[in-house]
């Protein structure tokens, strides 16, 4: 089954406050896919949502540009059902993925939890 979401990890080096967290795994946002096939990137950046139109594209081929650029990728099926209302949690990159792909719960907080979760739960993760 095709994916209809790809979470992407980056290493953000020119935000000072992200220094912190793992390298590599310092920012993440989300392309997804609707009915159409039409992918778009919705991207939590310093305060303000960013949206990104791909067009219709084959997933490999979006992961490919992704992954070539130095990316880490995890490829995977959103979970559409509805969910309970959630805790009032910060709005990060992580929060806006997490929305996105339908993942419920507090945790992961962290990009590199993220991806360890979804790894975890058995979602295909590629690295460069």
């Amino acid at each position: 089954m095709q994916p209809d979401a790809i979470v992407v990890f980056t290493d953000q080096r020119q935000v000072p406050w992200l220094r912190g967290l793992q390298p590599g795994f310092r920012h993440c946002f989300v392309a997804v896919a609707d009915d159409a096939g039409e992918w778009v990137a919705c991207d939590w950046l310093m305060g303000r949502l960013v949206f990104q139109v791909y067009g219709p594209q084959d997933p490999e081929t979006l992961i490919a540009g992704f992954v070539g650029r130095g990316h880490r990728v995890s490829a995977l099926r959103r979970c559409r059902r509805r969910r309970r209302r959630g805790w009032l949690r910060p709005m990060s990159c992580v929060e806006v993925v997490k929305q996105a792909i339908g993942w419920g719960g507090v945790l992961p907080l962290t990009p590199f939890g993220l991806w360890r979760s979804l790894r975890a739960a058995g979602h295909r993760c590629i690295e460069p």
